[in-house]
């Protein structure tokens, strides 16, 4: 896995933990039980668990040898707004209408 600056990868095989830290903005692992390191930092709490899903993902999807990167804010905004687009519309791609004044 690459971290999300570019300046570190961590060998999957050799992880015991990968987590959400506790300030909920940091995506963290831990490798032989002894190196930690930090795979990415976000904005926010929900970034943060964007990028844990996409790397869960990511992970799911992996052949042998696969190099995995964290995900950017660019990505994971773009996620974002795609999911929230689609829950403003109803299954035939119109919008949900809104009841009650300005």
């Amino acid at each position: 896995i690459v971290s999300k600056n570019r300046e570190e990868m961590y060998n999957l095989d050799r992880a015991t933990d990968i987590y959400i830290s506790s300030d909920g903005c940091s995506v963290k692992i831990c490798v032989d039980g002894t190196r930690g390191g930090q795979l990415g930092k976000y904005n926010s709490s929900e970034e943060t668990q964007e990028a844990m899903a996409i790397l869960v993902e990511e992970m799911k999807n992996a052949r042998n040898n696969n190099i995995i990167h964290m995900a950017t804010e660019d990505v994971i905004r773009t996620k974002i707004r795609t999911r929230n687009k689609q829950e403003n519309h109803r299954v035939n791609g119109k919008k949900k209408k809104g009841y009650g004044g300005s």
